[in-house]
């Protein structure tokens, strides 16, 4: 179990750091050649708001593995199945086929409200707090571009904001946005699925 904790401990500081080193994402590659992963998150109108409680299920979709291509690194996410009213996540960069910059990440709601928790070794847990998402569907399922926006409300810097997007298929962004240097700064993602044991795109 420890050396489980210390895996996950030390994992979204690669995210930030990539991100604030000015790249946007690139287009995650695919052994599929009849899909195309998209660049840019698809145009739509303001998300509804709803509670996090009533949000939380809808981000079941972000279960599995995901990588991004990201400044010729790659970056990965990887989210375990709910348990106990959590959805706990380990993110990491690859470089040269060394993982680095490991940060321990959860969803976790308390009354109405859900937050994202990023935990780095040896740093203080940041705190992102919910404020808007997509309602679910009649049948309980999961919209398309469905948006799920997070806010860190004890800073005025990067990262201030953290949103997620389900688009069509097997993708999804993450954006990072937030003030450097007096300049409002914004670095997009691109999420392909990927095999967990593989890290590489089921064919």
């Amino acid at each position: 179990m420890q050396r489980f904790i210390a895996l996950f401990l030390g994992i979204l500081a690669s995210l930030f750091l990539l991100a604030s080193c000015g790249g946007g994402g690139s287009t995650v590659k695919s052994d599929q050649p009849t899909v195309s992963a998209p660049t840019r998150p698809s145009a739509k109108p303001e998300p509804p708001k709803i509670k996090g409680r009533e949000a939380f299920p809808q981000l079941a979709w972000l279960v599995g593995c995901w990588k991004a291509e990201v400044n010729d690194q790659a970056y990965y996410e990887h989210w375990l199945p709910e348990r106990n009213g959590v959805i706990f996540g380990i993110t990491y960069t690859v470089v040269n086929r060394k993982s680095a910059n490991h940060q321990l990440v959860r969803l976790e709601v308390t009354g109405d409200v859900l937050e994202l928790i990023v935990t780095q070794s040896g740093k203080k847990e940041q705190h992102f707090v919910y404020v808007s998402g997509q309602s679910p569907l009649p049948n309980g399922g999961i919209p398309e571009l469905a948006d799920f926006a997070f806010q860190n409300v004890e800073v005025d810097v990067f990262p201030k904001w953290v949103s997620y997007r389900r688009e069509t298929g097997e993708f999804g962004f993450l954006t990072v946005s937030g003030m450097i240097g007096g300049e409002q700064r914004e670095s997009v993602f691109p999420l392909q699925k990927v095999n967990c044991a593989t890290r590489e795109v089921s064919e």
